[in-house]
C-alpha cells in the first residue's frame, strides 16, 4: 500500500526559506519563498510574455511507439555554442540567470528550459532531471512566475525509466510544495537519483511560467547529444530542422546556429516547428477578440454578456457596468477576470486604470491591452506541437469543449472567460 502524501509544505513568511536535507532519503530541496519581490516577479513575467516564443512539440515515442506532444508550452535557451542547435541566452534573460546563479552558490547555469502552463489542463508528468551531462549531483533551480502550482515529489527505488509506477517507493510519503509567484525551488545533491517530480493538472489554475536553470558540463562525453535532446523536446520535435532553418519561421533559432548542419540526424523529415507568442495563445484559447462572458448572477457591476468585434473594442456595457464606471467604484469581479486572462504582467493599478478607461468592460479591456500595449494578437502560427517520454501525453491532448462561432460550445451556451482561465 502506498504511503499517504504528507501535507503540502507550510508556506513560511515572505523572504524566508524552507529547507529539506534528508540524507537517508536522498532529498535535498530549498524553497526560497517570494525570492523575487512582487514588482520584480511582474517584471520578469512581462519580459517572458514579450520575448519568449512558445512551442508545442510533436514527436514519435521510441519507447511507446505512439505520437506524443508536450503537455505544456515550452522554449529553450543556451547550451554549448560549439554544438548545433544553439540559441544564446538572450540579453534580457542574462541578469536573471546571474541572480539565480548567485543564489545557488555560483553554479554557472548555461541551459534554460522555459515552460508555460497556460491553464489547468497543462502539466508535466513524473520524471527525473538527472542526466549524465549535468553531472553526478546537479543543482537544478526552478523559478515560478504567475499562478500558484503544486510541485509534487515521489521517492523512487529506480528513477529509470520515467513513467508509470515502475520503481516507486510506496513506503515513503510523497512531498508536496506549493510554489507561488516569485518562489525559487532548488533541488541539490543526489535528489535526482532518488526522486521524481511533477506539476499536475489543476482545475481553474491561471497561467504560470516556470524557468528551469541547469548546467550542461562542457566536455562531458554526451553533452552534444544532451543538448540536441533538449532542443528536440523543447523546440522542434520531429521537425526536419530547427525553426530558423526556414526564413518564414517566426521567432525561432537564429540563422547563425545553422553552421555544421551535418551534425543533425538525417532522419528528421517533418515540417518546421511552429512557434507562438503569448498573445497567440490567448487568442487561440477562445478567440481573444470574440470572448463572450456569461452574465454574472451576483451583484451589480457584472460585465455584460457581449462580444468584442475588433481589436479596438467598440462594444457597449450594460447599465450596471456603466453605472459602476460612472461612480468610480471598484469592480473587483472585473479585476479578477482581467487578471485571470492577462496573468501576472500588469500591476493592480494598471489593471484598474485599464478597466476604468473601458467602462469596467472586461472584453474591451482585453482588446485595449493588446491594441495599446503589445499590439493586436498576430495570426495563429499554426497547429499545436508536442513532448517526450514521461513528460509527454498523447497527441490528442486534453479534451475541451468544442467551440463554435461566437465563443459557444456545442450546447450553444456562451462560455465564460473564467471557465477558461479559472476563478479565484
Amino acid at each position: 500500500m502506498a504511503a499517504a502524501a504528507l501535507p503540502t509544505a507550510p508556506r513560511t513568511a515572505d523572504g524566508t526559506t524552507t529547507t529539506i536535507d534528508d540524507d537517508a532519503l536522498g532529498l535535498h530541496v530549498d524553497v526560497h519563498h517570494s525570492w523575487l519581490p512582487a514588482p520584480d516577479a511582474r517584471r520578469w513575467w512581462s519580459e517572458c510574455v514579450e520575448h519568449v516564443r512558445w512551442f508545442r512539440v510533436k514527436y514519435k515515442s521510441a519507447r511507446f511507439k505512439n505520437d506524443c506532444e508536450t503537455p505544456c508550452w515550452t522554449s529553450f535557451f543556451g547550451g554549448d555554442p560549439q554544438f548545433v542547435p544553439f540559441e544564446p541566452v538572450p540579453g534580457w534573460l542574462q541578469p536573471l540567470v546571474a541572480q539565480v546563479s548567485s543564489q545557488c552558490g555560483g553554479v554557472p547555469f548555461n541551459a534554460m528550459l522555459v515552460r508555460l502552463y497556460f491553464d489547468g489542463a497543462d502539466e508535466i508528468a513524473y520524471h527525473t532531471d538527472g542526466r549524465t551531462f549535468l553531472g553526478d549531483t546537479p543543482t537544478i533551480a526552478s523559478l515560478s512566475l504567475g499562478a500558484t502550482a503544486q510541485f509534487q515529489m515521489r521517492r523512487m527505488t529506480n528513477v529509470w525509466p520515467c513513467g508509470g509506477d515502475d520503481g516507486v517507493d510506496h513506503s515513503t510519503a510523497r512531498r508536496d510544495f506549493g510554489v507561488s509567484d516569485g518562489d525559487l525551488l532548488v533541488m541539490r545533491g543526489d535528489t535526482q537519483k532518488h526522486w521524481h517530480h511533477r506539476v499536475p493538472k489543476a482545475r481553474s489554475r491561471r497561467p504560470r511560467i516556470n524557468i528551469n536553470f541547469r548546467y550542461i558540463i562542457p566536455g562531458s562525453p554526451d553533452a552534444e547529444r544532451g543538448q540536441q535532446t533538449y532542443y528536440k523536446y523543447m523546440i522542434h520535435g520531429d521537425s526536419a530542422m530547427p525553426p530558423s532553418s526556414s526564413p518564414q519561421a517566426q521567432g525561432g533559432l537564429r540563422d547563425k546556429t545553422l553552421a555544421a548542419p551535418d551534425r543533425w540526424r538525417n532522419d528528421h523529415t517533418g515540417p518546421v516547428a511552429p512557434s507562438h507568442s503569448y498573445a497567440d495563445l490567448l487568442r487561440r484559447r477562445g478567440s481573444l477578440l470574440s470572448f463572450v462572458q456569461s452574465g454574472s448572477s451576483g451583484g451589480s457591476g457584472a460585465a455584460a454578456a457581449e462580444t468584442v468585434g475588433s481589436a479596438s473594442g467598440g462594444s457597449s456595457g450594460d447599465s450596471s457596468s456603466l453605472s459602476t464606471a460612472a461612480s468610480g467604484e471598484r469592480n473587483e469581479e472585473a479585476e479578477s477576470q482581467l487578471r485571470a486572462i492577462l496573468g501576472a504582467g500588469p500591476s493592480d493599478a494598471e489593471l484598474g486604470a485599464l478597466l476604468r478607461r473601458c467602462g469596467w468592460d472586461v472584453q474591451r479591456a482585453v482588446a485595449a491591452h493588446f491594441n495599446d500595449g503589445v499590439g493586436a494578437p498576430p495570426p495563429s502560427a499554426g497547429a499545436d506541437g508536442g513532448g517526450r517520454g514521461a513528460e509527454a501525453r498523447p497527441a490528442q491532448g486534453t479534451k475541451r469543449p468544442t467551440q463554435t462561432a461566437g465563443g459557444q460550445n456545442k450546447k450553444g451556451k456562451q462560455r465564460s472567460v473564467l471557465s477558461m482561465w479559472g476563478s479565484k
